[in-house]
């Protein structure tokens, strides 16, 4: 058996996860590729599967034993306090005895919050929800999507992650959202269709 202690990077937010695993297979051959955290933010996971090109997976370090790894998980989960750090997706930090949920925020429910988080975290002023990338940043990430090779599995989950989808706008800007976010979405204002440019 491996165990390893790893993290994984949001390179566009810079955010990132800590984490520890034990696993029969070559850890180099398992992070990033069979897994992606034990993570119960499921938009976290599906982000993953989806724009795997924005993450960075690093194994740390490779332990004897699982203690060991969770030694150095215990250890920097309290140097970054990750269970209420906003550049981690650890919704809890690893102690000795467990893990730790207490003083964890709760969710930020309104839109503007939302939309101030994300600015913040990509240095942008937009007072529109929602971030305008540069024409240059644009091209470049359709590239890289071009030049992913698409397997069926792949195929699948966008297919899937869209079912539901519906095109909002709010007289300035359109956004694809479905289920609870596109409700919320409706209720502070915004209307069905897109923004003819």
């Amino acid at each position: 058996m491996n165990h390893y202690f790893y993290r994984i990077t949001n390179t566009i937010l810079n955010k990132h996860y800590y984490g520890v695993r034990s696993t029969k297979t070559n850890p180099y051959s398992d992070l990033g590729i069979k897994y992606f955290s034990s993570s119960s933010d499921k938009n976290f996971l599906q982000d993953q599967r989806i724009c795997h090109f924005n993450y960075k997976y690093k194994v740390i370090t490779i332990t004897k034993t699982r203690k060991e790894a969770m030694e150095l998980e215990i250890k920097f989960h309290a140097k970054f306090n990750v269970g209420v750090n906003e550049s981690f997706y650890n919704r809890a930090k690893q102690t000795s005895t467990g893990f730790d949920r207490t003083g964890i925020p709760g969710p930020i429910h309104t839109l503007e919050a939302r939309a101030k988080q994300s600015a913040a975290k990509l240095g942008a002023k937009n007072p529109n929800f929602g971030i305008n990338f540069s024409k240059e940043y644009r091209q470049n990430m359709s590239n890289i999507l071009k030049s992913v090779p698409k397997t069926l599995e792949w195929n699948a989950n966008v297919a899937k992650s869209k079912t539901g989808t519906r095109a909002i706008n709010n007289g300035v800007t359109h956004i694809m959202a479905k289920g609870a976010l596109l409700e919320s979405y409706l209720s502070n204002g915004w209307t069905y269709g897109r923004i003819k440019k």
